[in-house]
């Protein structure tokens, strides 16, 4: 307990449902933690708590991994102002992708906002769709169009299919685990995004 005071860990109950995640339901308590032996030193406590987030975004079976690095003069260590663009980013993709009611049948996705350091702390975004039943050159397409209406560089945004879940643990890299704030904040999944 000294070690969780000093750490800032909360329990997780208070963290809200949605139809993207429930993470709540399958790990927010810390009854899944304290089935774990007493002995486990304090980094295996926060490998298992990754862990657990892991297993959260994986089980939205993600198939593209999409980079967006905004102009420099979009680019704010504010998260605020960054969601905010990246907001309407993915609204026009989505409206460009599903069609102009795309708010009813929108493509789940989560997005992280991580702070570059090589570009003085400014945040990105690394974003993991379930983009299945639309094809590679749909997607480009609508991530193109999207740029285009924005005004954006086609250098905006990079994506790949996803191989394997490793990219989770990529994007979970500088999200601290026992900081509530810190992963409920930058861990975004598209109907907090978009307050569907």
């Amino acid at each position: 307990s000294k070690f969780k005071k000093n750490n800032g860990y909360k329990k997780d109950d208070n963290i809200a449902n949605t139809e993207t995640c429930d993470f709540n339901t399958t790990y927010g308590s810390d009854s899944y933690v304290s089935d774990t032996p007493n002995e486990l030193k304090h980094e295996n406590k926060y490998k298992l708590k990754r862990k657990q987030i892991y297993e959260w975004i994986a089980a939205s079976k993600p198939t593209h991994f999409l980079t967006i690095q905004f102009p420099t003069n979009m680019r704010s260590d504010n998260l605020d102002v960054s969601k905010n663009h990246l907001r309407r980013f993915m609204a026009r993709f989505e409206q460009y992708l599903v069609g102009s009611r795309w708010t009813g049948k929108h493509v789940p996705f989560y997005a992280f906002a991580e702070k570059g350091r090589h570009d003085g702390y400014h945040y990105h975004f690394h974003i993991l769709l379930n983009c299945s039943g639309y094809s590679d050159e749909l997607i480009t397409k609508a991530l193109n169009s999207a740029c285009l209406d924005l005004s954006l560089s086609l250098e905006t945004y990079h994506i790949e299919e996803v191989k394997d879940n490793e990219i989770i643990y990529y994007c979970l890299k500088d999200i601290k685990a026992f900081d509530k704030t810190d992963w409920y904040d930058r861990i975004i999944p598209s109907n907090i995004l978009f307050g569907l």
